[in-house]
């Protein structure tokens, strides 16, 4: 069963927010980068949202996300790429 989930990038002093649908944190992670929408973002452009796609695919045990401590239905992961820093927050917000 699928759940909502809320992907907050903080990248580059700026806040982006979108919602994907998916099974796992892991699996909305993915898809959230796949389906990104970089003309909103200054700074990160199809490169880097490429590099970010395969950030995640070539180093899976890092970027998986990591549950947020004592806080429930919260997990980050993180993204170091050349044109900038990616925290990213997923936030479980509803089952479907």
């Amino acid at each position: 069963m699928d759940s909502l989930f809320t992907v907050i990038l903080n990248f580059r002093e700026g806040i982006y927010i979108r919602q994907v649908s998916a099974s796992t944190p892991w699996v909305g992670l993915q898809q959230w980068a796949r389906d990104l929408d970089t003309t909103g973002i200054p700074g990160m452009g199809e490169k880097s949202k490429i590099e970010l796609i395969d950030y995640f695919n070539k180093f899976s045990d890092l970027a998986s996300p990591t549950p947020v401590e004592r806080v429930n239905s919260v997990w980050c992961s993180l993204a170091g790429l050349k044109s900038g820093f990616c925290l990213i927050y997923i936030v479980k917000t509803s089952a479907k």
